[in-house]
């Protein structure tokens, strides 16, 4: 056992509450059967998953980070016994770079207000002081009252607020370019290097888009949302000037704006609203009724361009950060 995993299980004490038992564990990789399970039943409460693509991604091997995988175990009755115990919530800790870790937290809907995620939650705190300290972030992706008291009991304070905007797919059909500018879809071979470029250039230290590899690009485009007939691009003579990329699940009815791009030098050009609305017409003709995206709410121009474009806020998201 290393040293990292030892002092997991010396911090990962059995928490009592009204009865409940709780004993958080490390949990291998991959998942263990349970977490599947919890997955399930809270995207069918919450309509969101808990964990973001990029946490997944991180549990199935395929992402550049280290993480740790914890599992709450719950019994009736005080027992601490392994007959009876039941996985109730999962907590995934990822090592993002430089003593900077990220949570997420996903506890069974029939469970909650049971002490579980505060249980999940002193146990991240505990292996991040434990392995040395830093700075520790996590996001609520529903409940938010309820995350911010859960924060605030581990100290978290918020630190951004996402919002979730969408809109229907009736529109009219998206304007010309302007001269001189294509639009057109993504070419696999071809346009990897540019998008990377105009990415990382438009999102510099962003704390999820920024700072991309060509991995964190052709792994999502092998997933079953990604189709390169909808990675919509805007591009001159002299290459790449911008794009949106779109989610739309096998039989899905909304598909995601998933990243907006527009190239630093590119900007004040209009690209912004052109490619998002040849992107909302790619959608409605692979059959989507409605679409999304996610926007910062700090990003007031981005919030204007979006709602120019349609959009509506239909809730905020909120991420935490504390110090330890």
């Amino acid at each position: 056992m290393s040293e990292d995993d030892r002092a997991v299980l010396d911090a990962c004490q059995p928490h009592p509450r009204g009865g409940l038992l709780i004993i958080v564990e490390r949990a291998e990789t991959p998942p263990p059967e349970g977490f599947d399970r919890v997955l399930a039943q809270c995207l069918a409460v919450d309509e969101h998953p808990p964990f973001e693509e990029h946490t997944l991604l991180t549990l199935a091997g395929r992402h550049r980070h280290g993480q740790v995988l914890l599992e709450a175990l719950a019994a009736e009755g005080g027992g601490t016994g392994g007959t009876g115990q039941v996985p109730t919530g999962y907590a995934v800790l990822t090592d993002e770079h430089a003593r900077a870790w990220q949570v997420e937290i996903a506890v069974a809907p029939p469970r909650r207000g049971q002490g579980i995620g505060t249980a999940l939650l002193l146990a991240v705190r505990d292996h991040v002081a434990a392995t040395g300290g830093g700075v520790l972030r996590g996001w609520a992706h529903q409940r938010v009252l309820i995350a911010d008291r859960l924060a605030a009991h581990a100290g978290m304070r918020i630190e951004r607020r996402l919002l979730f905007m969408v809109r229907s797919l009736l529109a009219p059909p998206p304007p010309d370019p302007p001269s001189g500018v294509l639009v057109r879809g993504f070419v696999r071979g071809q346009d990897e290097a540019g998008w990377l470029e105009v990415n990382n250039a438009a999102f510099s230290g962003h704390p999820e888009q920024g700072a991309w590899t060509l991995d964190d690009l052709l792994w999502r485009l092998e997933a079953d949302w990604s189709d390169a007939a909808r990675f919509v691009l805007a591009a001159d003579d002299t290459g790449l000037l911008a794009g949106v990329w779109t989610k739309l699940p096998p039989g899905g009815s909304q598909g995601e704006l998933y990243v907006v791009a527009v190239a630093p030098h590119a900007q004040g050009r209009g690209l912004g609203p052109l490619v998002v609305a040849h992107a909302l017409a790619a959608l409605a003709a692979a059959g989507a009724t409605s679409a999304c995206l996610y926007c910062d709410a700090a990003n007031e121009p981005a919030r204007r361009m979006y709602e120019r474009a349609g959009f509506a806020v239909a809730r905020e998201d909120r991420s935490y950060v504390v110090k330890i």
